[in-house]
């Protein structure tokens, strides 16, 4: 649709700077853009610059962006298609120059590629003479190489592009003859489109018609024009394959265009480079300019099948470098790098799971690093003389001294004065067979006091795994544990504790120290239990549940599970329960040992006292009363069961308990972080020259320092974190550095040195010169 005139408009002030030529870079390209669809602005614009541009019916002269020996190139834009074009006027009147003009209209109108600049319009008929074309608005290809910092498959890509052009102008039956740089316009998108066919000529004829008779001379320019092209004799498309072999020299090395006739010394620069397989790159080139026609390729359809081919790692169809190498580890590289990253990926993981696991791999416990410490409250013999000279509960009705049933009164004091104190758990060595009512009231009322959970032990289960244990106390407390042990064998310093028992296809029954240990972990929520490998698992569920928070907390605890086994012997546990033993060691003399209280001590003290012993502590009650639930050990110590569990409770929550990772598990986490590692070295950037002794030390180094680290995070007993980030960090260097050198490998067939240079001596003008007979001695 035509412009409507305009009698103002805001762009007046713009269009009058863009007249005066005041205008550049993106402000300048607006301005002409807003020219093509506001006509008033157009008039403006004509007014301001006539003089500068010479009039042409229906079109608007904006710039002259090129001029060579037969014509100036215009930037202007077309009234009726309101669209900017590129306009070539004759500036000769000649009739040799007219008759190639005329040509080149003729020849430009038979094509249709997207790499060929498309013809709108010629004006033949009458001076001037003129045609438009597609306005390509970008850099020339030499300016786009040097300008942008170009990887080999781009630079490739690019001339890969004016291949097929040029292929698509044979096959309809037009040679270029003058292909360089400088007539291949680079677009904003990226993509070659070649222009000027200023002596383009139609194959299979010694002269066209339309050209006046007469010797027309050597037409080219130096460095891309062919030797028989030079000699004046009848081109065909090879003139044009040597023209592309010296375009894909110049644009690969940055050195000027003569050199592609000197294959050593080519093949030195695409080495200089650390170009992958130079001879076959060299190979190309020097396919293209050979002296001798029938020697090149004989079209542009076998080009791009090398090209592609050379890009691909395939060998060659044309010629072969004179050392062929084998090269089906780097065909398989370029074709399926992934496949590739995930052969290393799992080969890695699966070595290392065999090597590490010949280490006894081990870990700490869950729970390490947790900042609570455990406090044992020993109710003894000194405790019962206290009751019986009501030195503490004289206060209590109800409470005898010699009713052991009557004593969880005093329980339910004691935890009340423990309420003052805000420990982190309080864990009974005590079970609660039967309900006393009289009594139980004043128990439950303590725990009720209590903020923290409170555990209690039960020594016998039902058939369904239910503790035999008060329903109202029960329903009261927070959770319940088993209070069953072994005591030491040949292992004089160790105890069998069960930390889990299987009856039948029940839940888990948890031991007292590990139910002590989830309460202390998420106080919170209620922990389910499972077995797996010989890993106790422990999740975690939440009493209640914000809107949209989840009802299970995301990071299950693990437990060292040493062995597993059947009961045959009814005795504390029925047949066929399954028993999943950890192993408690006991401080020999002068070790760090849990702190004791008194009970009778706990009910005198005052609140700052309280405090001091027991603020954000586990606390452990139990029975010292000696001959009751004792044990005595190989060196003749005597310790109680409840020292035991609470030895238990404290590695448990410092975590010092060695944990033996499965074969299955090691190798999940192997294969999760070798993952990663590729993922991350795919991610990593590449430097730019990368050299063949740099990738190898590159994998070596990584493989070395790699193993030392997994091997040490996997069997030295270390923290779980200590642990998983040693593995994780030794993992990510050993498949990291092995995938980053093998991108590398890859990288490197399509490699460039930084800043190819282009010396001055190629910087040819954008017109047509004729060619020096010098180029063809040496």
């Amino acid at each position: 649709m035509a412009a409507k005139p305009q009698t103002t408009c805001t762009n007046a002030d713009t269009t009058t700077t863009l007249a005066a030529g005041a205008l550049h870079g993106e402000e300048k390209h607006r301005a002409q853009e807003h020219l093509e669809i506001c006509l008033s602005c157009r008039l403006a614009f004509r007014r301001g610059a006539a003089g500068r541009f010479p009039p042409f019916p229906n079109y608007t002269i904006l710039e002259r962006i090129g001029e060579g020996g037969f014509g100036v190139v215009y930037k202007a834009i077309n009234h009726v298609t309101q669209r900017t074009e590129a306009l070539k006027l004759l500036n000769s009147r000649t009739p040799l120059r007219s008759a190639y003009f005329a040509n080149e209209v003729r020849l430009i109108a038979r094509l249709r590629h997207p790499n060929i600049a498309t013809l709108y319009e010629a004006h033949l008929s009458s001076p001037p003479l003129f045609y438009t074309m597609e306005y390509v608005e970008g850099q020339r290809l030499d300016e786009h190489v040097r300008s942008h910092n170009l990887s080999l498959a781009d630079r490739i890509g690019l001339v890969r592009q004016v291949v097929a052009a040029i292929g698509h102008a044979h096959a309809q039956g037009v040679i270029h003859r003058d292909l360089k740089p400088q007539n291949v316009m680079i677009d904003r998108g990226g993509q070659a489109r070649v222009v000027d066919f200023g002596i383009a000529r139609r194959l299979g004829l010694a002269r066209d018609e339309q050209t006046p008779p007469g010797h027309e001379g050597a037409l080219g320019t130096y460095g891309y024009i062919a030797p028989e092209q030079m000699l004046g004799q009848p081109p065909d498309e090879r003139a044009d394959i040597y023209a592309l072999g010296a375009m894909l020299c110049a644009v690969v090395t940055g050195q000027p265009a003569r050199v592609a006739t000197r294959l050593p010394q080519v093949f030195e620069l695409l080495r200089q480079r650390d170009v992958v397989r130079p001879g076959d790159l060299a190979a190309i080139i020097a396919g293209c300019v050979d002296r001798l026609p029938e020697r090149r390729y004989a079209s542009c359809e076998e080009l791009l099948r090398d090209l592609d081919n050379y890009l691909a790692g395939r060998p060659l169809t044309h010629s072969e470098p004179a050392a062929k190498l084998t090269r089906v580890a780097a065909f398989v590289l370029m074709r399926s790098p992934l496949a590739v990253q995930a052969v290393i990926v799992a080969v890695c993981a699966a070595l290392l799971t065999v090597f590490l696991n010949a280490g006894r791999p081990r870990t700490l416990a869950a729970g390490d690093g947790m900042d609570v410490g455990v406090t044992l409250v020993g109710l003894s013999q000194k405790t019962i003389a206290a009751m019986r000279e009501r030195r503490i509960g004289g206060d209590i009705a109800g409470l005898d001294a010699r009713d052991q049933k009557s004593w969880r009164l005093l329980h339910g004091r004691l935890m009340s004065r423990l309420a003052r104190a805000a420990p982190a758990v309080v864990a009974w060595d005590y079970y609660f067979p039967d309900c006393q009512p009289e009594f139980d009231t004043g128990l439950i009322a303590g725990v009720r006091e209590l903020t923290c959970p409170v555990i209690v032990g039960s020594a016998d289960f039902d058939a369904g795994g239910e503790p035999r244990l008060c329903r109202t106390i029960r329903e009261a407390v927070h959770a319940w544990g088993s209070l069953a042990s072994v005591s030491p064998g040949a292992r004089s310093q160790e105890f069998v504790l069960p930390y889990c028992i299987q009856r039948g296809f029940e839940p888990l029954i948890p031991g007292l120290a590990v139910a002590a240990f989830a309460a202390a972990r998420h106080p919170e929520c209620d922990a389910a239990y499972r077995v797996e490998q010989r890993l106790c698992e422990i999740r975690y569920r939440r009493r209640s549940v914000a809107e949209g928070q989840a009802r299970w907390l995301p990071e299950p605890d693990y437990l060292p599970i040493v062995d597993v086994g059947q009961v045959r012997a009814a005795g504390i546990f029925q047949k066929r329960d399954i028993v999943m033993n950890g192993r408690v060691p006991i401080p020999a003399p002068g070790e760090r040992q849990i702190p004791q209280v008194a009970y009778e001590d706990i009910l005198n003290a005052d609140d700052a006292q309280l405090r001091a012993w027991f603020a954000g502590q586990a606390v452990v009650v139990g029975q010292m009363i000696p001959g009751r639930d004792q044990h005595t050990l190989k060196d003749g110590r005597q310790i109680f069961g409840c020292e035991v569990h609470a030895q238990a409770l404290r590695k448990l929550l410092e975590g010092v308990v060695i944990q033996p990772i499965t074969t299955p598990m090691l190798f999940l986490r192997l294969a999760t972080w070798s993952f990663l590692a590729a993922l991350l070295a795919a991610a990593l950037p590449q430097a730019r020259k990368l050299r063949k002794r740099h990738l190898a030390a590159i994998a070596a180094g990584s493989t070395v320092f790699g193993l030392l680290l997994a091997t040490y995070g996997a069997t030295g007993p270390s923290a779980a974190a200590e642990r998983e980030t040693n593995l994780a960090v030794g993992v990510l260097l050993l498949v990291g550095g092995l995938c980053y050198a093998a991108w590398g490998v890859r990288r490197r067939q399509l490699q460039l040195s930084p800043g190819a240079v282009w010396l001055p001596a190629d910087q040819s003008s954008a017109s047509t010169v004729t060619a020096g007979s010098s180029m063809f001695t040496e």
